[in-house]
């Protein structure tokens, strides 16, 4: 009588095979939620600042209406901006994860910035097309971007428009970073 050995049996490789479209089964459901949680912490993190950018705006609209818009409060606008924008970047929940805020009025011109070492450029022309696209539009953009470090950032640009007219009376620009949810990611 002749012994056929087990691991050569047909039997075996049956189940071997099976065990192995088992275990890529599981790979590609693995892949598939992770991409799904990945794409809703995006979409969490993108609506959020978005919601918050419209609250500025918003604030930043009555602001400029209580100011009157003459010469001679220009300075009391600057401060009422530079309050709002202290208080935005205090009170979010996103306080760790944004870069910097700055509040452009209708000439592209710089009002306010939250970061302390970009200070230089409140009263200068903006030359970032982003922002200029985004006046051209009169309406919120958002997008993606990598700095030079390897780091995704997302800027969001928000009209800010008059409450009589519905006219663009200036733009918010927001730059936050992302590193807070692929770090959560890999967690």
């Amino acid at each position: 009588m002749k012994r056929t050995n087990f691991f050569k049996s047909i039997q075996w490789k049956l189940v071997v095979i099976y065990a192995l479209l088992i275990l890529v089964a599981m790979q590609v459901i693995g892949v598939y939620f992770v991409r799904s949680l990945e794409r809703q912490y995006i979409n969490n993190f993108s609506q959020s600042l978005v919601d918050r950018a419209n609250l500025l705006s918003y604030n930043v609209s009555e602001g400029i209406a209580s100011n009157g818009g003459d010469s001679t409060s220009d300075q009391q606008l600057n401060q009422v901006l530079d309050q709002l924008l202290s208080e935005f970047t205090e009170s979010t929940t996103l306080a760790d994860d944004i870069r910097e805020v700055q509040i452009i009025d209708t000439n592209s011109v710089v009002r306010a910035t939250s970061n302390p070492n970009n200070q230089s450029l409140v009263g200068q022309r903006t030359a970032n097309s982003f922002i200029q696209k985004s006046f051209a539009t009169s309406g919120a953009q958002e997008t993606l971007v990598y700095e030079d470090s390897n780091e995704r950032m997302r800027v969001v640009a928000v009209p800010v428009k008059s409450e009589v007219d519905g006219t663009t009376t200036g733009m918010i620009y927001i730059e936050a970073s992302m590193k807070s949810i692929y770090n959560q990611m890999n967690k």
